[in-house]
């Protein structure tokens, strides 16, 4: 991401590349008999990291944005992106506006793990938005959290509404 004009896409793309190219480097070649090492299990390295220290694993970028996302259920990113619409519409009109133009996915690839100076770089947001910015991002941090440590049954009401679909949200349950 510290590259020009390289967006979350090619950073993606270009990390792919890079672990191919160490993986081809570490095979054995034809005729070479050394022991074979045993396969790298990056998704249990995952899993465990989110699960014990979540946010030691997002300050000190152990796991990228996308094997965060990658982890979580289909319910919980529906749960998850809902929490940051919540946030976003709390916020300032002038912060929201802009918050919505910068979709949720964008917002935890870009922004998420990321120190807090890069907030700086969301369009047409000035200085003063930043305080709010920051409190967004650490209230979200912790919605996160917090959605991820609780078990899915523990949202029967999603739940209901992702199985039935949207139709069953807005014209039969209610709290």
């Amino acid at each position: 991401m510290e590259i020009r004009n390289v967006g979350h896409r090619t950073s993606l793309e270009l990390e792919t590349l890079c672990k191919d190219i160490l993986f081809q480097l570490k095979e054995p070649q034809i005729g070479d008999h050394q022991k074979k090492e045993p396969e790298y299990d990056r998704k249990s390295e995952v899993k465990e990291l989110i699960e014990n220290d979540l946010h030691h694993a997002l300050n000190d970028k152990l796991i990228s944005p996308a094997e965060l996302f990658n982890y979580l259920s289909p319910l919980k990113k529906i749960l998850v992106e809902k929490k940051y619409n919540e946030l976003v519409s709390s916020c300032s009109k002038r912060t929201a506006r802009w918050l919505g133009k910068i979709n949720f996915e964008n917002f935890i690839y870009d922004y998420l793990i990321e120190r807090d100076g890069v907030l700086m770089n969301i369009r047409n947001l000035g200085k003063k938005a930043y305080p709010e910015l920051i409190a967004l991002k650490r209230k979200f941090e912790n919605e996160l959290l917090n959605i991820i440590l609780l078990p899915e049954d523990a949202f029967p009401r999603e739940r209901l509404i992702l199985e039935k679909g949207k139709w069953f949200e807005e014209d039969f349950v209610y709290d």
